[in-house]
């Protein structure tokens, strides 16, 4: 990816930004990639880190350097991704972090899709569900009657009969 945005500078972007750890070298803190699509430029991909010494969060100046891009390319729109549905107090999930952080650039939410789920054999699937569940129950009480696992004093010696 890295040597397609060099090579394509009006198609793809990735940043990082990058912590003094001594002076000699530097540990990378977060990076994010932006792929330009015409008349809008996409948030693709990112992943960071936290560090304690920065007072905003490290994603901050990695997508405003990708918005300023997308700026400079004449780009109409910035696509952040998709997003939880509601704010996070009404839809606590593990994702609610990064759609807040969406959230805080403004801007139109567009639904674009959804979650379907298709069963060809709604038959079979439902027997599949329920020996899962039974399953999982099985596991559920088979833990709860184990006896606890003790070790042996160091000094313990295995009688053989």
């Amino acid at each position: 990816m890295i040597r397609f945005c060099r090579e394509n500078p009006a198609r793809a972007r990735i940043v990082g930004l990058f912590g003094e750890t001594s002076t000699t070298s530097n540990e990378m803190l977060g990076f994010a990639l932006a792929l330009a699509h015409g008349d809008h430029v996409e948030y693709a991909k990112a992943g960071t880190t936290r560090w304690a010494r920065m007072g905003i969060p490290i994603s901050y100046p990695l997508l405003w350097h990708l918005i300023l891009w997308a700026r400079d390319l004449g780009a109409a729109w910035f696509d952040l991704g998709g997003i939880t549905a509601g704010p996070t107090d009404e839809s606590p999930g593990a994702h609610e972090g990064i759609s807040d952080f969406k959230r805080f650039f403004g801007g139109e939410e567009i639904d674009v899709g959804g979650e379907w789920t298709l069963s060809l054999r709604p038959f079979k699937v439902a027997i599949a569900d329920t020996v899962t569940r039974a399953a999982n129950a099985v596991r559920r009480m088979a833990r709860s009657f184990s006896p606890p696992v003790r070790a042996l004093p160091s000094d313990a010696r295995l009688a053989r009969g």
